[in-house]
């Protein structure tokens, strides 16, 4: 029993070893930085979408107000 738990340490031990070295590459330091971008991209397209949405109502007034404007003269 204790020779079985001594084997499972020991091979636990090699196993994290190869997770470190696998979180420290370049590629994994990529794939997080790609995996929070593109977690994070719906909130911003949404964000974007209202602000453009915004905008757009905006210039539509502007552009009723400048017609009236142009009526009344």
């Amino acid at each position: 029993m204790i020779d079985e738990l001594l084997k499972y340490q020991e091979a636990d031990g090699k196993l994290r070893a190869i997770e470190q070295e696998i979180a420290s590459t370049d590629e994994r330091k990529k794939y997080v930085v790609a995996r929070k971008f593109l977690e994070k991209a719906p909130e911003k397209l949404d964000a974007l979408g209202k602000a453009a949405y915004r905008l757009s109502d905006r210039y539509r007034i502007d552009i009723v107000a400048g017609k009236w404007r142009n009526l009344l003269k």
